[in-house]
This record gives C-alpha cells, sequence and structure tokens, in this order.
C-alpha cells in the first residue's frame, strides 16, 4: 500500500505544531478542584507532601562550601539521599533572586543558579516533588552582612518591590525568564517539569495601601507567570496582610 505523502506531511506537521503548543504552554500535572484541594490531574489524587526548606545552592550555605573547599554538588548528593531516606516527597525553597537575577529582572547563568539546576535534578531523580518560590527579596548575608549582589531585590528592598514601577517590571520580566529557565541537568524548562507541582511568586510579601494598589501589583505577577506558559497552581503568600486577602483572590491565584 503506497504512501499518502500530503497526508503524511500534515500528520508531522501537526504534530509538530502540537509539540510546539506543548513546549510553550507548559505542563500541567496539578490543578485545584472547586473545594480549593490540589489534585493530580493524571490520578485525582489529593496532592499530599511532606519535605523540608533546604538551601544549599544560596546565600551562606553556598559561600560555606566554598570555603570549606567542598564540591557543592557532592553535597547536595549526600544531602538529597538522606532526604529520600527520611521518607520527604517534597521540597520548598524560596530563592535567593538577588544573586541569580539583575537590576532589570533578567536572569543571570551564576554558579548559584547551576547548584540550583542540580539539586532539582537531584530531587526528581529520588522522586521528590518541588514547590518554588521565585521571588525571596532577601540579600545573601545572614547571618553576615548582605553583599553587593546584582539583583532587583538588593537595589529595591523589599518595600519598594511591592510599589515602584522599575521593580515592579523587573519581578515581572525574572519570573517569566525564571519559569523559562531550561535546567541544564534535566533537559527542562522549568515549567515543562511536572514535578514542579505549584509555584508561590514571593515570600512573605507585607502589603500596604489601597486595596487596588494591591490587586494590580498581584496580578501582574500571576500574568508574568502564566505568560511563561506554566500551568500549575500558582499562590501567593496571604498571611502577612490578611486585610487583603479578598483583593488576592480577585488578582487570580489560585
Amino acid at each position: 500500500m503506497g504512501l499518502n505523502y500530503k497526508k503524511l506531511g500534515m500528520f508531522c506537521l501537526t504534530m509538530f505544531f502540537g509539540l510546539v503548543i506543548q513546549a510553550q504552554n507548559g505542563v500541567k500535572s496539578v490543578e485545584v478542584d472547586q473545594e480549593g484541594v490540589m489534585r493530580y490531574t493524571q490520578t485525582g489524587k489529593e496532592v499530599h507532601g511532606f519535605g523540608v526548606n533546604y538551601t544549599a545552592p544560596f546565600a551562606h550555605a553556598f559561600r560555606s562550601s566554598q570555603k570549606m573547599g567542598l564540591d557543592i554538588q557532592k553535597e547536595i548528593q549526600k544531602d538529597v539521599y538522606y532526604f529520600k531516606r527520611l521518607g520527604f516527597d517534597l521540597y520548598r525553597i524560596h530563592v535567593w533572586d538577588t544573586e541569580i537575577s539583575d537590576s532589570l529582572g533578567n536572569l543571570l547563568e551564576s554558579p548559584q543558579l547551576e547548584a540550583f539546576d542540580f539539586l532539582i535534578a537531584e530531587l526528581k531523580r529520588n522522586q521528590i516533588h518541588y514547590v518554588l518560590t521565585p521571588i525571596a527579596f532577601w540579600g545573601d548575608g545572614w547571618p553576615e552582612p548582605d553583599g553587593d549582589t546584582p539583583g532587583f531585590s538588593h537595589k529595591y528592598g523589599k518595600g519598594n518591590c511591592l510599589i515602584n514601577p522599575d521593580a515592579i517590571a523587573a519581578q515581572e520580566n525574572y519570573l517569566e525568564q525564571f519559569l523559562n529557565h531550561k535546567n541544564k541537568f534535566t533537559g527542562l524548562a522549568y515549567k515543562n517539569d511536572p514535578d514542579l507541582l505549584a509555584v508561590e511568586i514571593s515570600n512573605e510579601p507585607h502589603h500596604r495601601g489601597e486595596p487596588k494598589q494591591v490587586a494590580d501589583f498581584v496580578e501582574k505577577m500571576v500574568k508574568a507567570v502564566r505568560k511563561s506558559g506554566f500551568q500549575n497552581p500558582v499562590f501567593y503568600n496571604v498571611s502577612h496582610a490578611v486585610q487583603y486577602m479578598e483583593n488576592y483572590f480577585q488578582a487570580g491565584i489560585d
């Protein structure tokens, strides 16, 4: 039976565009149902996780490994081995954006980002999921003084990051680039990693001012995340300014 090359060509073209669309839109492995419960999209089972907040790729922990002459990747491998033995199946971190971005929110290929990529790959290899908070607002110092880091958080500070138009634009830029970043060890952009169950936009934002201004800010952050193509839930920390809770939900968080 002869090949219909026209149909074959159309099929290949359809498959190609399907792959392109999937790459642009990211992977949806988790959703939030009408009752507010996180569920895996394939099985419908509720997402359960127990784990740890671990900071070896960044700040004081990263510097300490350098001072001690340790190979940070080998140390991460050791730690993740014990996480697995302890039965952890979830990892969370507030990323030190100030070490991996510039003042305009462009992602920088820094040693810290490489170490973080390696950590994500090790967690994935050990069947440990992750929830990431891309923006911490913090300096890199504690318990030492902050260094002169290149990021927008260092330039503007946490308070101004919530209201300054240039700082807001930098965060929008950063969030989109962060989720489009391809992990050099897994080959996956973060948005395409099914083990990235959710993104919490920033760590403990303490909003002030008019409710509409707050809602507009949160909406811009959510849109920046979604613009990358990320499909899984987007969270926002509401505990530090609960008076704006309804405004947060109106801004499109999950």
